[in-house]
């Protein structure tokens, strides 16, 4: 369906495991998709540049969002990523301008460079206890952040530029025995204590 322009509804069978790479790629009219709870993974760019695509139901078997997956999505506002997802990719929702909330689940472990990145509209993000690294830029241009909330109790593996493009005015939580090892590391950033 890579680049079907015209696409607007698409019935996903109840079978399927995988949805494959590129997809559904440019798929410009496609305006919601429920994926059934057999699909396990999500490959890379499967709906990316769905500039139509405001409301995704995805499956609660799914356990890996893979790079690129929701990038350019811009009219997705809102996602619940289900419980036995580990891994979030590299730009899974970069350029997701109208992403206001999401919801990352207790298994998370993995954030990918650039998760995030210009979500312009996105306010405020939890990341679960669970996350054990991050990658580069994931706040890149995330212009309306004002609070992130980092819960693990041990420092997860972080890349040196993970906050570059952060707001100034935002403030990222950490607990209270981490405090000082972040603001050492990223002396630019704007560190308090969880509370």
């Amino acid at each position: 369906f890579y680049g079907c322009k015209s696409l607007k509804e698409i019935n996903i069978p109840t079978q399927l495991e995988s949805v494959g790479y590129y997809a559904f790629y440019g798929c410009l009219a496609i305006s919601e998709i429920a994926l059934p709870d057999t699909v396990v993974e999500i490959l890379d760019g499967a709906f990316r540049g769905c500039t139509s695509l405001t409301d995704i139901g995805l499956s609660e078997r799914l356990q890996i969002i893979s790079p690129f997956v929701f990038d350019g999505c811009t009219r997705l506002a809102s996602v619940v990523i289900p419980e036995d997802v580990k891994e979030i990719g590299s730009s899974a929702f970069g350029g997701c301008g109208a992403l206001k909330a999401i919801s990352l689940p207790s298994t998370v472990e993995s954030i990918g460079a650039d998760a995030f990145a210009f979500c312009t509209a996105l306010e405020e993000i939890t990341f679960p206890a669970s996350v054990n690294t991050f990658g580069s830029r994931v706040f890149i241009s995330c212009d309306r952040l004002t609070s992130v909330s980092i819960l693990s109790t041990t420092k997860p593996a972080t890349a040196d530029d993970m906050f570059s493009g952060l707001p100034n005015e935002c403030t990222v939580y950490v607990p209270s025995g981490l405090l000082s090892v972040y603001a050492s590391e990223y002396p630019g950033v704007h560190f308090e204590a969880l509370s």
